[in-house]
């Protein structure tokens, strides 16, 4: 099996990450790069919220490529996720509805 790490970095990083990527493939490790988006829930989640925001993820037939995990004391929830900004902007619907 592969072994894969995921970084995701702002717009405002790219050169930086663009560096850092030259660095990875001159040392022979493949190297992929996507655009994506992050959605970020803070606040008192319990595990059902977990089940419904992974629930609204995987309706939406986004790629997604990190669902939502509880943190310690479950006050964060993520998703990062590949689409254009039309799709994006549908599934952060969803959740405010949920």
């Amino acid at each position: 099996t592969k072994e894969m790490i995921y970084i995701v970095v702002e717009n405002i990083e790219i050169e930086k990450l663009n560096k850092m990527l030259i660095v990875f493939r001159n040392k022979g490790i493949e190297v992929t790069s996507n655009k994506v988006n992050v959605i970020v829930g803070i606040g008192n989640f319990d595990w059902n919220d977990v089940k419904k925001f992974n629930d609204v993820l995987y309706k939406s037939e986004l790629d997604i490529i990190i669902g939502a995990f509880p943190y310690k004391n479950n006050v964060r929830l993520e998703s990062v996720i590949a689409g254009d900004e039309k799709e994006i902007d549908k599934v952060l619907n969803k959740l405010h509805d949920n």
